[in-house]
């Protein structure tokens, strides 16, 4: 049974949430606000079911009606999309995405279209450079003064000491700094915490406990001292990246933590842990290289000691307090293949400016030429244990969301969404569970699954019209032949036009 605080906890974000949705309603619609895709097949992303000769009806931003075209009357006026041999389904969602970051290519003229024209019409940005900044194009998307994906929220990440980003950082060495940071961050109006890997464990749980009682989720990396079933028994949204399960899987779990947290002990006494400066040369800030060599250290101990009956009991514990994973196996999978080399990874590079082109390929050159047999064959397990750990999640009933880490080099906006789902696919899940992964469950993970998440009466009008089945090959999912985001209908010439504008602004930026 979930403990009565989870119970409260959840039921303030179910209600938070449905304002938050609510909020994106418009005015009754009139028969020139409405589209209509004739004779499509609805692809339903809960149990896989095909519906051929259907008729999708949209008015205004919300599904108007579904049903056998031979039944359903479009009315006068209304615009109608001959769909036959296509397929529709909800629009897709980035799980974990950083628009306004440092690291990020070519600025909002180039992030923003790439997501629609991908049929990403939401993502969940999960720390940003400037606060400020995201929350106004956050109201400015909602208010359809731009083009962008529906945009849940974290603001600023909430790490202890030393820092490993201080770009998207604020600090909390004490409870009651992290009390102060998250009553702050809601009344700038964040919809998520994110609590980040360097926290204490007394910090942690301050974090945790402050935004329940303010009805935000939380979302994290599993801290570098704590347990990961500790933080999903906390009642945690959803876990990133995977990070430090391989640690809770293995047999010296407690040995690993207790050095972990000794050397954070000694690393945040330094003069000089709480710097905030940008260094390009230090890896952001001085928590990442201390984070990296523990991860160097302690990870191929971890994998090398892996508890199958330790990691079954952990993945039960999330499944039962339904805590979310956002594996970004993608990103996770770099290491131990040359995602630069990729045809599909390599086609995205007229989308991205030339001077970040070229320092990502620089940086892949020389990680290739300096990585010894060692340290390759190390990444490769990695590489081959997360594959075999969403496996073991998705049969143990572990919610799985698509998640990219957009501002990482090759995570292009929108594309790498598809290599996500790709991956996804390459660790044993069927490509209805994929998609689930970046429609239903993301929907699911929200409270929002009466606004978004399916092609229904009702919902949200976010779709993607397919020109292939997207079940039987997930790689249809690129094959995109009209995103209708919010109710607006974009065909393919409209989307063609988009990445052509991406074309000429990031040549724009010059070498």
């Amino acid at each position: 049974m979930m403990p009565r605080s989870l119970v409260a906890g959840r039921a303030a974000l179910a209600a938070f949430l449905a304002g938050f949705f609510g909020a994106c309603s418009t005015s009754e619609p009139t028969a020139d606000d409405a589209i209509a895709f004739e004779h499509v097949t609805v692809v339903d992303v809960v149990d896989g079911a095909l519906t051929a000769d259907q008729t999708v009806v949209i008015r205004g931003n919300r599904i108007a009606a579904v049903g056998p075209s031979e039944q359903i009357e479009v009315l006068s006026g209304a615009r109608v999309v001959d769909a036959r041999g296509q397929f529709v389904i909800p629009g897709l969602w980035d799980m974990h995405v950083h628009v306004i970051d440092p690291d990020t290519p070519g600025g909002l003229d180039v992030t923003l279209p790439l997501f629609i024209a991908n049929g990403v019409t939401g993502i969940r940005d999960l720390g940003s450079s400037d606060l400020d900044s995201i929350l106004a194009l956050r109201e400015a998307v909602r208010a359809g003064e731009r083009i962008g994906p529906r945009m849940q929220l974290a603001g600023k990440l909430i790490d202890g000491s030393p820092v490993v980003f201080p770009p998207d950082a604020v600090l909390a060495r004490t409870p009651e700094d992290a009390t102060r940071l998250v009553d702050s961050l809601v009344a700038r109006g964040v919809d998520i915490i994110k609590a980040y890997e360097m926290l204490q464990r007394d910090v942690f749980v301050a974090v945790v406990g402050r935004a329940r009682q303010h009805g935000r989720p939380v979302v994290a990396h599993v801290p570098l001292v704590i347990d990961a079933a500790e933080t999903s028994a906390l009642g945690l949204l959803s876990l990133e990246h995977l990070r430090n399960i391989e640690l809770a899987c293995s047999s010296e779990a407690d040995e690993l933590r207790a050095a972990r947290t000794e050397r954070l002990a000694v690393e945040a006494a330094r003069p000089d842990a709480d710097g905030f400066a940008f260094d390009w040369s230090l890896g952001y800030g001085p928590g990442a290289l201390v984070r990296s060599s523990i991860h160097r250290e302690h990870r191929p101990r971890a994998l090398a000691t892996h508890d199958p009956t330790r990691c079954r009991t952990l993945l039960a514990e999330f499944a039962r307090n339904g805590t979310w994973q956002d594996p970004t196996l993608f990103l996770n999978q770099r290491g131990s293949f040359r995602v630069d080399t990729m045809s599909s990874v390599r086609a995205t590079s007229r989308f991205v400016p030339p001077a970040t082109w070229q320092l990502w390929e620089a940086d892949a050159r020389a990680a290739a030429t300096t990585m010894t047999p060692e340290a390759q064959v190390d990444l490769e397990r990695q590489g081959r244990w997360y594959l075999d750990l969403v496996r073991a999640m998705r049969d143990a009933g572990v919610g799985l969301l698509a998640g990219t880490d957009v501002s990482n080099p090759y995570m292009v906006p929108g594309f790498s969404l598809h290599e996500e789902l790709g991956m996804l696919v390459r660790a044993g899940l069927t490509p209805l569970e994929a998609l689930q992964a970046a429609t239903l469950n993301p929907a699911l993970s929200m409270a929002a699954t009466d606004s978004l998440g399916t092609v229904e009466p009702g919902r949200v009008a976010d779709l993607v019209l397919l020109d292939a089945d997207p079940l039987s090959d997930i790689g249809n999912v690129r094959r995109i032949d009209a995103v209708v985001l919010n109710g607006r209908y974009f065909d393919r010439p409209a989307l063609d036009a988009m990445l052509a504008e991406v074309e000429r602004a990031v040549a724009g930026a010059g070498p």
